[in-house]
Order: structure tokens, then C-alpha cells, then sequence
């Protein structure tokens, strides 16, 4: 009997028990959206939900003026690597070019004309006349010499004279003295002393007449010295303009190669417009390989002004998953966790992925502290869109 009634006390204690647990089961909490769990290996899953990104995309500009001529692509269409998004008309800004390139030839030519003809033509007349200046001032010299010591050839010579007549002046007064004597003495006869007189007056003609000359010619000699003089401060005055011609010339040389330098900038920057991966001849290409054409807003026909952005394409390539997580589970999310990313376009679809940036910076979103966190997709096979919704599971 007591063993029975021990029975009867154990199995309602069971029944205590399970209907215990049953009751404890149904009133446990849910998370929504967000939920910590802890698994029988005791790692942590943080759930969370967000929406797909693109990482990288790319607005294209155009930055000269161009007409479209077609747009083969529409807003949102998926595009390959070299598929033509616009094709537009580059005939301005390559007729842009052709004369930017025609100008800088003409200046490079007049370069050349002041290099050759203005430096060149302007140095060789400093060097002959540097020459000629040398060769005056050796001669002004030697003239100055000449007329100091009285041994210029013309002047030696008159001077010789000059003292030879002298000698035959002074003998013929010494004639005609003696004569004068004689004649008062009655010894000679008055022919004679007129004879001697006119020898007299003969010398002393000559003798004045060879003064005057070597003055005159002292007077030439000098004024070939000051006229010499002259011709060397008109000289050194010349080779003076020259140089600063040539200076001008310089600074004219530098003012056209200054002018060439901003040519070939110009020029340049107008080839670098036309040197972009997303432009192959005159058509607007995708350069990556795989995207999505969006803010598509030009049409055939329309005008297409200086930096203007006519798409932004995305790259598709670098999609990733980016979350919110409540601050009270960011300290159990890390860098490089193993991310199961589940699509809420197709649910029985499931991608891999990892934690690869975790915000620095807390917002506010629907009223919560969150950070954001972005999410790699490591096994996409194009059915994720940017913008579509995803819930993912992440592993501490």
C-alpha cells in the first residue's frame, strides 16, 4: 500500500514539473528584428536587417559642350564592360583641339624667329662692333701717343723741316748781316745785298710757312683724335642699346615661351577630356563589368553644357549588405564575423558574408541608438539589387 501511494507522489510531480516548464516555455520574451541567442557551442548570433548598398559608383561628367545623338540605355538598365550608355557629337571640342594645336605651332615658329633673328642676329652685332671698338681705342692710343711726343710720321717730319729751315734762317741773317757790313764798307756791290735780302725773306717764308703747316697739321691730327673719341663713345653708346636689345630680347623669349607653355597646358587639358576610360571615340561607355545606369535625365538631341553630370553608374561589383545595430549588441559584432545573409526577395536564398566596417559613429534611427555596419557578399549571383531588403545572422 505504501509502496503504491509512493508511485501515485512521484508521477504527480512529473506532471507538476512539465506543466511547469510548458508554462515557462510560452511566457519567454521574442526579440524582434535584432536578437542575441546563445547556441549549445556558446557563440552569440546577432540578428539584424537592412538594405543592399552599392559601395562604389561613379557620377560621369562632361566637361565640354557636346550634343547627344542617341541614348541607346534607360534608367536603371544593367550595362557590361564597353556596352555604349550615350553616344554625343565631339566636332567642337575636336575643332577645340585642331586650332589650339595650329596656334601653338605659329608660336613655336615666332620662338624660333626671335631666337634666331633677334638673339642671334643681335649677338653677332655686339661681337663686330666689340671688335671695332677695341681696334678705335688701340688707334686712339697710338694717336695720342704721336702728339704727345711729336713722333707722328706727318709731324716728324715737318718738325725735321721746321729745323733745317731754321738752321738756313739763321744762316741767312747771318748773310745778309755780314753783306750790310760789307756794303757800308763799299765792299760789295748793292745786288749783292739785295741778294742776300731776298734769301733772307726766302728763309724766313719757308720757315713760317713750315710753322704753319705743322701747326695745321697737329690741328688734323687732333681732330682725327676727337672725332676718334667721338666714334668710341658712339660705339660703347651702340654696344650699350644692343645689350639692353638683347636683354628685351631675352625677356621677349621668355614672354613667348611662357605663352607656349600655357598653349601646351591648354592643349593638353583639352586632349585629357577625350582620355577617359568611359569615353571611347565619340561614345559614353561602360568602363566596369558590371552596372547600373541611374539619374539618367538626357534625351536624343539635347544640349550638353561644360560639367555637366549626365549618369551615375553603379558598380554592381561592390554591392554589400549595410545593417543597424542597437548599441547594446555592438560589443559582440568584430571585424571579419561570418555573416549569413538571407534575401527577403527570394527567403529560400542564403549568401555569405563578413563584418568588413563597423561605423565609428552612433545615429539615430525610428528613435534607437544604432551603428551602422557594412557586410561583404562574397557568393552574389545577381539577384541582389541595390536597395533590396536582407535580414542577416551574425556570428560572434
Amino acid at each position: 500500500m505504501k509502496k503504491k501511494k509512493g508511485l501515485i507522489i512521484i508521477g504527480v510531480v512529473i506532471i507538476l514539473v512539465i506543466l511547469i516548464s510548458v508554462v515557462i516555455l510560452k511566457v519567454k520574451p521574442k526579440t524582434e528584428n535584432i536578437s542575441v541567442a546563445t547556441t549549445t557551442e556558446t557563440k552569440q548570433v546577432v540578428e539584424a536587417s537592412g538594405l543592399i548598398k552599392v559601395n562604389e559608383s561613379r557620377d560621369v561628367i562632361i566637361d565640354f559642350t557636346s550634343e547627344v545623338v542617341n541614348v541607346p540605355v534607360k534608367e536603371g538598365q544593367k550595362v557590361k564592360k564597353g556596352e555604349t550608355i550615350m553616344t554625343i557629337d565631339l566636332s567642337d571640342i575636336k575643332k577645340e583641339i585642331e586650332d589650339k594645336t595650329r596656334e601653338l605651332k605659329i608660336q613655336k615658329l615666332e620662338l624660333d624667329k626671335l631666337q634666331k633673328n633677334g638673339v642671334q642676329s643681335t649677338q653677332n652685332n655686339i661681337g663686330s662692333k666689340e671688335q671695332e671698338l677695341a681696334r678705335m681705342k688701340s688707334d686712339l692710343l697710338v694717336k695720342e701717343n704721336y702728339i704727345r711726343n711729336n713722333t707722328e710720321p706727318d709731324i716728324s717730319k715737318l718738325v725735321n723741316s721746321i729745323k733745317i729751315l731754321g738752321d738756313s734762317y739763321k744762316d741767312a741773317q747771318e748773310d745778309y748781316k755780314q753783306k750790310q757790313e760789307l756794303f757800308n764798307l763799299g765792299t760789295v756791290s748793292k745786288r749783292e745785298l739785295d741778294d742776300s735780302k731776298s734769301s733772307l725773306d726766302n728763309a724766313e717764308k719757308s720757315l713760317k710757312e713750315a710753322n704753319l703747316s705743322l701747326e695745321s697739321t697737329k690741328y688734323s691730327k687732333q681732330t682725327e683724335v676727337e672725332k676718334l673719341k667721338s666714334s668710341i663713345k658712339q660705339s660703347t653708346a651702340d654696344i650699350s642699346n644692343l645689350k639692353l636689345d638683347l636683354g628685351q630680347s631675352g625677356t621677349n623669349i621668355n614672354i613667348q615661351k611662357e605663352k607656349i607653355n600655357k598653349l601646351e597646358v591648354e592643349l593638353q587639358q583639352l586632349k585629357d577630356k577625350l582620355s577617359k576610360s568611359h569615353l571611347l571615340e565619340n561614345n559614353l561607355i561602360c568602363d566596369i563589368e558590371n552596372g547600373v545606369v541611374t539619374n539618367l535625365n538626357i534625351s536624343n538631341g539635347a544640349m550638353i553644357q561644360t560639367n555637366t553630370k549626365v549618369y551615375t553608374l553603379l558598380d554592381l561589383d561592390s554591392l554589400v549588405a549595410e545593417v543597424e545595430i542597437p548599441e547594446e549588441y555592438v560589443s559582440a559584432v568584430k571585424l571579419g564575423a561570418v555573416v549569413k545573409i538571407l534575401p527577403t526577395a527570394d527567403p529560400g536564398k542564403e549568401y555569405k558574408g563578413k563584418v568588413v566596417s563597423i561605423a565609428e559613429q552612433a545615429i539615430e534611427s525610428n528613435g534607437n541608438t544604432v551603428v551602422k555596419a557594412q557586410i561583404s557578399i562574397d557568393n552574389n549571383d545577381g539577384l541582389l539589387k541595390p536597395n533590396f531588403n536582407v535580414d542577416v545572422e551574425i556570428t560572434e
